[in-house]
């Protein structure tokens, strides 16, 4: 009884469905998943170009590449030239008071807490990629 109840839902669905006249459009576009598809020139870093924040507690963007940067439990390379006194050395933006506080314990630290540590988490390069779908986010106070 449970099988041809669900059956004639999947029908009605169907036969409702039939009556629509808009097509989804995968990412993939008409190519057949398998299939391959054609290669897309990659996106270019925007560097030397500042993006503004779109809210106010946006995490910043990453303004250069970072593609060979190493990121893993033992090594971060950000800290090179993001942690202090190496951003002196270098002309970079140093790391926040707040990525320098434990978030179990409230204290702070010398360190970089661990719960920030893998800085891709939040950060990711700038880049002129333009949109996937369209939408009609503005950023805040515009």
């Amino acid at each position: 009884m449970k099988i041809k109840f669900l059956m004639s839902i999947v029908l009605i669905g169907a036969l409702f469905g039939l009556g629509q006249s808009e097509v989804l459009q995968g990412l993939r576009g008409d190519v057949p998943v398998d299939e391959e598809n054609i290669e897309v020139e990659p996106y270019q870093m925007q560097e030397g170009i500042t993006l503004y924040k779109n809210y106010r507690q946006q995490p910043p963007l990453i303004p250069h590449k970072i593609e060979k940067y190493q990121i893993n439990l033992k090594a971060n390379q950000c800290l090179r030239c993001h942690s202090w006194p190496y951003n002196s050395d270098f002309k970079t933006v140093a790391a926040p008071e707040s990525h320098f506080i434990d978030a179990q314990s409230g204290t702070r630290t010398d360190h970089i807490a661990a719960g920030r540590w893998f800085c891709t988490q939040c950060h990711v390069p700038q880049s002129n990629a333009p949109e996937l779908i369209d939408n009609t986010f503005s950023p805040s106070g515009q």
